[in-house]
């Protein structure tokens, strides 16, 4: 077990699925996890929250990231969000703070 299993309960073979895919995606400056698993409150069917950045970013790219993980093995749900289109102050403050970075 590696120190982000450890610290986000993701299996090393669901974190490379999920760098593979955000490595291949156009527009992408980079990604974020944040919620339960970025600050360690996750439970074992928690979900898997990811920021992309990217000023570039639109509706095209995030829905192919979501089917690109829907066509993987990864257990979870995984929502997946723009993170310059948050509107939620909080929430952007969240991931600022929270966030680990996965690209």
């Amino acid at each position: 077990m590696n120190n982000f299993e450890i610290r986000t309960g993701l299996k090393d073979r669901h974190h490379r699925q999920l760098i593979q895919i955000l490595t291949q995606t156009k527009h992408l400056d980079g990604a974020l996890l944040f919620g339960s698993r970025a600050i360690g409150t996750y439970k074992d069917s928690s979900d898997i929250d990811i920021a992309l950045e990217g000023n570039d970013l639109g509706i095209n790219d995030l829905a192919s990231v979501i089917d690109q993980l829907d066509q993987t093995t990864i257990p979870y749900k995984v929502d997946v969000l723009i993170k310059h289109q948050i509107e939620n102050p909080d929430l952007i403050d969240h991931i600022e703070k929270h966030g680990i970075r996965l690209l």
